[in-house]
């Protein structure tokens, strides 16, 4: 499926324009970015909320626009979002164009909105309509490292959510366990497009990434140690890559239901050396389960807290740096797929020439 949107996100790109000005660049992008303003309703005795704003990328041309924030719970009830309202940058606050809420996808972890009028959605520039650096030549292909990438950040409600520019080198290029580059500082609002030099879309500034850093005072005179996060710029991009595949797939089908596939397997840690030599793992990644939780996909399929997981769906667990970030790849690897799917999972208990196949269902997350 994936193959398939990748090919046909392939065939929309346009062909490469004459070399354009980075402000000519600048003015033509920043029309694929805006801002997103809704409401939560009081539920369950809670308060209504205030407004709350989040920056969002347009995806298509029906004006649908994707955008990621901490402000929504993941407990909270989906149908306690209200009165969506987009923002195009540096425009009329007074004037918001109405938008309908269209769901949540806990995979990419985004929410999807679109513009209710054909006439609003003219006005904005889909992300799409941008070579990406992806898919030249139907060849994978990412920024290098000291390569200057440039990107969008917004202001506030209150300074009419006027665009800005930013840019910085990449200083690393890494899978964790998703292909990221990080630059060497902000390069985006988090949500928000980044291009590189020629303005091919090179992927998405991804919030919650922070710098670690010591806070001195009289009391604690070495320091305690705090990571600081930009809650408006990040230089963490999410490459288009793990972008584009799933613009059009990850639409959620409903508006009010969180639908997220659920295993039941928790506490995942790389196997230790000790264990992977005395089951015969030599150096094949693998991953040690801490708690199988009851009535769970797993316990039914029959995991147990201790089993080593070493493959899914007969494809081996891959080598990555570092090591404790392995759990968070076979955790993608469920959450990528839907409630129903089955799962032939290769646990080890006494020898690796002794596995076992454990299947299982996958079921709809009960939070």
């Amino acid at each position: 499926m994936l193959l398939a949107a990748f090919c046909t996100l392939l065939a929309l790109l346009p062909a490469r324009s004459p070399a354009q000005s980075l402000t000519e660049l600048w003015r033509e992008r920043s029309a694929s970015v805006v801002a997103v303003e809704f409401r939560i309703a009081g539920t369950g005795g809670v308060a209504s909320s205030g407004e709350v704003q989040a920056f969002g990328t347009v995806i298509d041309e029906s004006g649908t626009v994707i955008f990621s924030t901490g402000a929504i719970d993941q407990q909270m009830p989906l149908d306690a979002l209200r009165d969506f309202r987009i923002y195009l940058p540096g425009g009329d606050t007074d004037a918001p164009i109405p938008a309908r809420y269209l769901g949540y996808d806990a995979f990419t972890d985004w929410h999807f909105v679109q513009v209710e009028s054909p006439g609003a959605a003219a006005l904005l520039t889909p992300i799409t309509r941008f070579r990406a650096l992806s898919f030249y030549d139907g060849q994978s292909s990412r920024p290098q490292v000291a390569e200057e990438l440039w990107g969008i950040g917004l202001r506030k409600k209150d300074e009419g959510f006027a665009p800005y520019f930013l840019s910085s080198r990449v200083s690393l290029v890494a899978e964790v366990p998703e292909a990221f580059a990080f630059a060497a500082r902000e390069v985006a609002g988090p949500g928000l497009p980044v291009f590189n030099g020629a303005g091919d879309f090179v992927g998405l500034g991804q919030g919650g990434f922070g710098q670690a850093a010591l806070q001195f005072s009289e009391r604690d005179r070495d320091g305690i140690p705090v990571v600081m996060i930009n809650p408006d710029e990040t230089s963490a991009v999410l490459l288009a890559e793990e972008v584009l595949p799933h613009l059009r797939t990850r639409i959620p089908a409903s508006a009010s239901a969180r639908t997220a596939a659920w295993a039941g397997f928790e506490r995942l840690r790389p196997v230790d050396r000790e264990t992977a030599e005395r089951l015969g793992l030599g150096k094949r990644p693998a991953l040690t389960v801490g708690d199988v939780l009851p009535d769970s996909p797993a316990q039914k399929a029959g995991m147990q807290p201790g089993d080593v997981v070493v493959s899914i769906n007969s494809r081996e667990l891959p080598a990555i740096r570092p090591p404790s970030r392995l759990g968070r790849y076979l955790e993608r690897e469920v959450a990528r797929r839907a409630p129903g799917d089955t799962l032939f999972i290769e646990v080890v208990r006494e020898r690796a020439d002794e596995p076992r196949i454990l299947i299982l269902t996958l079921e709809n997350a009960p939070y």
